[in-house]
């Protein structure tokens, strides 16, 4: 996914190459909405069915998904993907001291998040859907860099599987937000989420 602004997405598929995200309705965007959406690849020979994209605007930073599911008499199978993107912290722009809690920008049930500007580390909980309800997955050697506009560490779930990996990026003047990838070693749970630091 690439973006030159706000209403202009861009998709890039393998073989079939980038795609302008264009919404159906007049006047559409792609600000904090759910929208219908063409994207035709291939000099518009190929079209991909019923995509729709969603979005979830905060002050700096743009998470969503775009998805396009099969007709009921058609047999391509779901494209479903997750995308973030924002504006980034400047390097040694994050606070020197103290510390913040960040709520999570969706349902933040199961999740913690509370970075250590001093001693430059992240502790708390990621919420996971694994077969069921979500899970909560421990935080664990989460370090600020040295120059506090990203971070990393270990990702410890709860049902005794693999353990995963965690990286980041603040977003904003002084790291009013974030977002953060985490990947599980079996390769089976992506997630894209993104969070505002408190008052």
């Amino acid at each position: 996914m690439r973006f030159e602004a706000p209403n202009r997405l861009f998709l890039k598929l393998p073989t079939l190459g980038e795609g302008k995200l264009v919404p159906r309705t007049v006047g559409g965007s792609f600000r904090g909405e759910l929208v219908d959406v063409t994207f035709d690849v291939l000099g518009g020979i190929c079209q991909l069915v019923r995509p729709i994209v969603a979005e979830k605007l905060q002050q700096y930073v743009m998470q969503g998904y775009f998805v396009s599911a099969p007709e009921a008499n058609q047999s391509q199978s779901t494209l479903l993907l997750t995308f973030a993107y924002g504006i980034p912290t400047p390097p040694s722009a994050l606070p020197a001291s103290g510390a913040a809690d960040y709520a999570m920008s969706y349902n933040d049930k199961g999740f913690a998040f509370h970075a250590d500007y001093a001693t430059k580390a992240i502790t708390g909980t990621i919420p996971f859907f694994v077969n069921g309800p979500t899970l909560s997955s421990q935080l664990k050697e989460v370090v600020i860099s040295a120059d506090g506009a990203s971070f990393s560490g270990r990702l410890l779930p709860p049902d005794g599987s693999p353990e995963g990996t965690i990286q980041g990026m603040f977003m904003g003047p002084s790291g009013e937000e974030f977002i953060a990838l985490t990947v599980l070693k079996s390769g089976q749970t992506i997630s894209i989420f993104s969070g505002t630091r408190q008052p």
